[in-house]
């Protein structure tokens, strides 16, 4: 992706350690980054926040942040 798009999210049902290098420090990451629980997937997605909403929250900061980077 070209440097200058910095509205950058990975979501990954996995470990968040290494997608922080393609998104960029004005990027975010939504992943796993602890394990151990044991539940239904649907139970464990949610805990972890892997949800569609959770997921456009994340994303809406991201622009916001970066918005306000612009503005300053």
């Amino acid at each position: 992706m070209p440097p200058s798009l910095k509205n950058r999210l990975a979501v990954e049902a996995g470990a968040t350690l290494g997608w922080w290098k393609y998104v960029g420090e004005q990027g975010g990451v939504v992943g796993l980054d602890a394990f151990g629980i044991s539940a239904p997937g649907d139970v464990a997605m949610d805990y972890f926040g892997l949800t569609v909403g959770h997921v456009v929250a994340q994303a809406r900061q991201v622009v916001k942040r970066n918005r306000q980077l612009v503005e300053t």
